[in-house]
């Protein structure tokens, strides 16, 4: 996490500039220390960069739920820079834990994102499915669909915070004339989180020592295919991919965990994917939905590419 600052800014971007790499994305969260709305950062640190690089490479995209700066450098290399987002945090945090775990995900996850991208399966740019999405679906994956599993639960890692004082949180208007919550009050953010990243070794260190699923990277590639494209049981109308429960469930399962808000963005999910972190996000319900073709045109090229 980097204070927001001119000195620190600046050596920020410097240090990813010279990391930059053909097959690395870059990203980084910034706290707010010294503006007063967070909608103004995106503005006075693209104005920062533009000055210190003298090109305008940086897209701002300020009407986003999430303010971010985005930049793609003339290798493809992407860098995302955010602002104040905490939940990024835990969600980063949360991964970071499962590649530990087993060294399976962060090479799966890592092939499935640019293999989508390099074939225009999932094609960022028109706004179709985004990477987070596929990296929540992969964890569910390799918790509930692989036996035996291959990653822990999360709901297995970490402790409820039921009874929390709840604060009511303030809102921001958007681009667009929606209303979207506060991200940048922390203790609004904290005490609507209903579930704490809190977890425990023993436990991970528990599920290590239980039998070990020993497929091979491609083996789980081929699977993760055939599960949510080729007809392996997940039905991309009806069903839910629940992160933090770490299991596919039907999105009238759900019931009144989610208002009504947030059950229609899932009714219009492409692929309907909730938040591990925060139950009133569904990350995959800005996207587009696919046509029949695009679907079968997409499993055909991974086929192909799998034989």
């Amino acid at each position: 996490m980097y204070d927001f600052n001119e000195h620190s800014c600046y050596s920020l971007i410097l240090r990813l500039f010279k990391k930059k790499s053909n097959h690395i994305d870059l990203a980084c969260i910034l706290t707010k220390n010294c503006m007063t709305h967070p909608y103004c950062y995106s503005d006075e640190l693209r104005g920062m960069l533009d000055k210190k690089y003298g090109q305008n490479i940086w897209e701002n995209n300020s009407f986003r739920r999430i303010p971010l700066l985005q930049a793609t450098l003339a290798d493809d290399t992407e860098i995302e820079i955010t602002f104040n987002n905490i939940t990024g945090l835990l969600n980063s945090e949360y991964v970071r834990t499962l590649a530990e775990i087993d060294s399976r995900f962060h090479k799966l996850g890592y092939f499935i994102k640019h293999f989508v991208s390099s074939r225009q399966i999932f094609d960022s740019d028109t706004k179709k499915l985004n990477s987070f999405s596929l990296i929540c679906m992969l964890i569910v994956f390799l918790q509930d669909k692989c036996s035996p599993p291959v990653l822990p639960r999360i709901i297995n890692m970490g402790s409820s915070v039921e009874g929390k004082e709840l604060i009511s949180p303030s809102y921001i208007t958007v681009g667009d004339g929606s209303q979207n919550p506060n991200n940048y009050d922390y203790k609004v953010l904290e005490s609507s989180l209903d579930f704490n990243f809190e977890y425990d070794h023993e436990e991970i260190q528990s599920f290590m020592k239980l039998e070990v699923n020993q497929d091979s990277v491609s083996e789980l590639f081929k699977k993760f295919v055939h599960f949510y494209f080729g007809g392996g049981g997940f039905d991309p109308i009806h069903d839910v991919v629940n992160t933090r429960e770490g299991k596919i469930q039907k999105i009238r399962s759900l019931g009144s965990t989610l208002d009504k808000r947030i059950k229609k963005k899932l009714d219009e999910a492409c692929i309907a994917v909730l938040d591990p972190f925060d139950m009133s996000y569904c990350p995959s319900s800005n996207f587009e939905l696919y046509s029949w073709t695009r679907k079968k045109s997409m499993i055909k090229k991974m086929v192909q590419f799998i034989r």
